[in-house]
């Protein structure tokens, strides 16, 4: 798949109703555990995001 195909089809799935209602309720969730939070994004920190897997794939 075209890279712009890739980066638009992520997009979409980035700003679909069930992804930001989930993304609400963990952001309400680091709020109240800020232990949580910087555990998962330390986490976050050593994996490749899905940007970086496109551009991997791509290249």
């Amino acid at each position: 798949m075209p890279l712009r195909d890739q980066f638009i089809a992520a997009r979409h799935d980035f700003t679909d109703d069930d992804y930001m209602g989930l993304n609400r309720i963990m952001m309400t969730e680091y709020l109240r555990d800020v232990g949580l939070a910087r555990c998962v994004f330390a986490r976050a920190e050593m994996s490749n995001n899905p940007v970086q897997s496109i551009h991997s794939d791509a290249i």
